[in-house]
């Protein structure tokens, strides 16, 4: 079910890196709860499973970093 929440999200708000997904999923009431860690997690098992991919560009996330942004593999 965790999985599957994540990559929701990802169907939901589109291409977008671990912190904002950490902040989006936040947002929400009905999802499973999961640590910032959890989430990176279940996001690395759906890029093993090549349901999401490396979409090529970054972001820059709070601390000023650039981060990868994550995208749906169609």
């Amino acid at each position: 079910p965790k999985r599957l929440a994540v990559l929701n999200a990802f169907k939901r708000w589109g291409p977008m890196t671990d912190e904002q997904l950490r902040t989006r999923y936040a947002m929400r009431a009905d999802v499973p709860g999961q640590s910032e860690s959890g989430l990176r997690t279940r996001r690395s098992e759906l890029v093993r499973m090549q349901q999401l991919r490396d979409s090529g560009t970054t972001r820059k996330m709070s601390t000023g970093r650039q981060a990868t942004v994550w995208e749906l593999v169609l």
